[in-house]
C-alpha cells in the first residue's frame, strides 16, 4: 500500500495499528479545527516519528465537513489508494462514507473492540484482518500525549522477588499481620542516604510480633533476600542486594503488583506488559504525573490495573483508576482493580460496577485468581 487517508482520532489507536499492518509508504491525516485544536494530529506525528520514520506523512486541514469541501479535497490526491475509515469525529466519518462511493478508492476501517480490520465494498463490510496485533504500552502513553518517566517490571521479574511473592500469596493470613509489623516507625528504621538496608529493633517487638518477623526473617534468608548483621542487643541491620530489593519488601502491594504483572504475563498473544508505570502528561500549563501498577496490552486493547493489598480504598481509588485509564486508553480501555479485602463499604464494589471497572479478589486461591486475570483479559 502506498498512500492512505486517515481520519483525525483522539486516540489514534486504530490508526497506528492500521500502519503497523498495512505498512503504507505515505500517510495523509485529515484534520479539522476540533482536531487541530486537540492536538489530535500532533501526538500522532510523535508517535510516527518514534515508530514509523520511514513513511512520509502529511496533514491536511478540512476547513469545513461539507460533501463539496470533501469531494474537492479528494479530487487532489492524485496517489492516493485507500481510506482508513476509523475516526472519532463522527460526522467527517459520515460524510467520507458517503462521498467515497463516488471514488474508487479501498475503504478500510479498524475495530479494537472486534480485533479485526473490515473492507467496505458495496455497501457491505467484509473481515480481512482478524487480528489487530498489538501496540506497547509506551506507543499507548505516546498516543495520548503522554510521555513514560518509568517503569519497575524488571524487579517483578527477578527469581527473589518471585520466591517471595510466592510466599506473601500463599500465606495472606499471616501477611496481613507481617505487613502491619513491617511499618511500625518504632521498630523499622529507614536510612535514606542508605537505601539498600534498614535497621530493626526487634526490642520494640511484642513477643507475638517478634516471632512473626523472626518466621519471615528465616525464609529471607533461606532464599539469600537479605543479609542479617547485629549491631546490639534486639537491634538488626539488614542488608538487601538493592534498593529495589528492600523497597519490594516494605512498599505495601508490591508483591500483588508482582502477582498480577507475572500472570499476565504468562497468557499467550499479550504484547506488552509493564508495572509501576509512572507517566507524565499536559494539563493546561501544567505536567501532571500518575502511576498505574499494572498496564496490559491484548489484541490492540489496553488494559489499565490498580492492585490494593487492603481494606482501605474507596470511590476516590476508583476515581484515579477511570481517569488515569481513559485518558490513556480512550472508550476501548479495560480496567481492572484488583483486592485482597473486600472495602469497608459494600456500596464502593457497586460504585465499580456502575464505572466498567472489573474487581477482582485475591483470596489465598492462586488458581482461581489466575482463571479470573485470564478471562479478563481475553474474553474481554
Amino acid at each position: 500500500m502506498k498512500t492512505v487517508l486517515m481520519l483525525e482520532h483522539c486516540f489514534n489507536d486504530e490508526n497506528i495499528l492500521f500502519v503497523k499492518l498495512y505498512k503504507p509508504s505515505k500517510v495523509i491525516y485529515l484534520t479539522t479545527s476540533k482536531g487541530e485544536h486537540g492536538g489530535y494530529y500532533h501526538t500522532f506525528k510523535e508517535v510516527m516519528q518514534d515508530e514509523y520514520p520511514e513513511v512520509d506523512l502529511e496533514k491536511y486541514l478540512l476547513s469545513e465537513i461539507s460533501a463539496s469541501k470533501v469531494k474537492r479535497m479528494l479530487r487532489q490526491f492524485t496517489d492516493l489508494e485507500a481510506v482508513h475509515l476509523t475516526s472519532s469525529n463522527g460526522l467527517l466519518q459520515f460524510y467520507l462514507q458517503e462521498v467515497l462511493n463516488k471514488f474508487d478508492f479501498e475503504l478500510y476501517y479498524s475495530d479494537i473492540d472486534s480485533n479485526a480490520v473490515f473492507r467496505l465494498k458495496d455497501h457491505h463490510f467484509e473481515k480481512v484482518k482478524d487480528s489487530l496485533g498489538g501496540i506497547d504500552v509506551e506507543e499507548y502513553i505516546e498516543i495520548a500525549g503522554g510521555a513514560l518517566i518509568k517503569e519497575t517490571s524488571k524487579i517483578n521479574e527477578d527469581k527473589k522477588v518471585a520466591l517471595l511473592t510466592g510466599f506473601i500469596a500463599d500465606n495472606q493470613r499471616r501477611w496481613k499481620r507481617l505487613k502491619k509489623i513491617l511499618i511500625r516507625k518504632n521498630v523499622v528504621l529507614h536510612d535514606h542516604e542508605t537505601p539498600n538496608y534498614v535497621t530493626v529493633l526487634t526490642k520494640n517487638y511484642s513477643k507475638k510480633d517478634y516471632l512473626s518477623f523472626k518466621a519471615l526473617l528465616s525464609f529471607l534468608q533461606s532464599i539469600d533476600y537479605v543479609k542479617v548483621k547485629k549491631v546490639n542487643y534486639g537491634e538488626y541491620k539488614l542488608i538487601f542486594d538493592s534498593p529495589e530489593h528492600k523497597a519490594f519488601l516494605f512498599i505495601t502491594g508490591s508483591w500483588l503488583e508482582a502477582l498480577t504483572y507475572n500472570v499476565i504475563r504468562q497468557i499467550d498473544d499479550v504484547s506488552d506488559v509493564q508495572a509501576g508505570v509512572t507517566f507524565s502528561w499536559q494539563s493546561g500549563d501544567t505536567t501532571v504525573k500518575n502511576e498505574l501498577d499494572v498496564l496490559a496490552s491484548y489484541h490492540g486493547k489496553l488494559f489499565c490495573i490498580s492492585c490494593k493489598d487492603s481494606a482501605h480504598f474507596d470511590g476516590d481509588t476508583l476515581n484515579e483508576l477511570n481517569v488515569y485509564a481513559e485518558h490513556i486508553g480512550g472508550e476501548f480501555v479495560s480496567k481492572i482493580l484488583v483486592i485482597t479485602e473486600l472495602p469497608m463499604k459494600r456500596s464502593v464494589i457497586e460504585r465499580a460496577q456502575e464505572m466498567s471497572i472489573d474487581v477482582v479478589l485475591y483470596d489465598g486461591d492462586l488458581f482461581n485468581f489466575r482463571s479470573q486475570i485470564v478471562a479478563l483479559i481475553t474474553q474481554s
